[in-house]
């Protein structure tokens, strides 16, 4: 709901004032105000949003709500971790993290219900992506707006560090966190190493 207050302040030149004539010297618009009251985030919980509430759940002020602890699959090569995110105590939305060592990094802020895209982070060394308007991107680093088929390039996160990463990933949008206590580091591998790298790594002991 906006509120909106209207001042004028108008001041007259009265030395004509016998003619019948006033002369506007002066008009002042003192103020004005709009105030846009915060939604009901219950909005945002029961329904399918449009492409404009997906992109006010990016920006606003998010938490973490689960400790993210990374579960691997039986060979270690594959991480996986998910968790709650709320606004204002209320669960939202959920984090999808995913570590595929030596080929895949992605990190996916969705909705909790219908598990509608608000932003994610995708590398893939030699994906190649087209974007509906025919540019074509090879072999970058990008982040998926709401609507999942449209990319833009990014650098800003740091992908030899699957921690930092993480951390670079709820900063841009706006997910605060302690990393201390919300955040397991996944201890091994610390580098973004292919597969052979990171046996070689394990095997001699340097992960």
């Amino acid at each position: 709901m906006s509120v909106g207050i209207l001042v004028w302040e108008i001041w007259f030149d009265n030395s004509n004032i016998n003619n019948g004539i006033d002369d506007i010297l002066y008009v002042n618009v003192v103020i004005l105000i709009y105030r846009m009251d915060a939604p009901d985030i219950s909005i945002f919980v029961q329904n399918r949003l449009n492409q404009n509430q997906l992109e006010y759940l990016y920006t606003v002020n998010k938490k973490l709500e689960d400790v993210i602890q990374w579960i691997s699959n039986k060979s270690c090569t594959v991480y996986h971790s998910n968790a709650s995110i709320s606004i204002d105590s209320i669960i939202v939305c959920e984090l999808r993290c995913r570590y595929n060592i030596g080929n895949e990094i992605s990190f996916r802020l969705q909705t909790k219900k219908y598990s509608q895209l608000i932003r994610m982070f995708h590398h893939q060394p030699g994906q190649k992506h087209e974007n509906p308007d025919g540019i074509v991107y090879m072999d970058v680093d990008h982040k998926h707006y709401n609507r999942e088929e449209i990319i833009y390039p990014v650098s800003n996160i740091d992908t030899l560090n699957i921690n930092d990463a993480l951390l670079g990933f709820l900063k841009e949008c706006n997910i605060s966190s302690d990393p201390i206590h919300d955040i397991i580091p996944l201890r091994r591998p610390f580098r973004f190493l292919t597969t052979l790298d990171y046996f070689v790594e394990e095997k001699n002991g340097r992960l």
